[in-house]
């Protein structure tokens, strides 16, 4: 599934599906991230954050 970071956001790349793991990155407003759904968290399977975690409450 792919999903589109919300306008006005700029959305943390983390290690792990929580709050408290580790920043690796962030996706600007816009951007489009593929990944699978589960707990409120995107985890993404393509591009530069392969195995990667978004929280899906900014994504639309």
């Amino acid at each position: 599934m792919t999903k589109r970071v919300k306008a006005g956001v700029k959305l943390n790349v983390r290690t792990a599906p929580s709050t408290t793991a580790s920043l690796v990155g962030k996706l600007a407003a816009g951007t489009a991230v593929t990944g699978t759904l589960s707990g409120g968290w995107m985890k993404i399977t393509t591009g530069t954050y392969v195995g990667r975690f978004v929280s899906a409450t900014y994504l639309v």
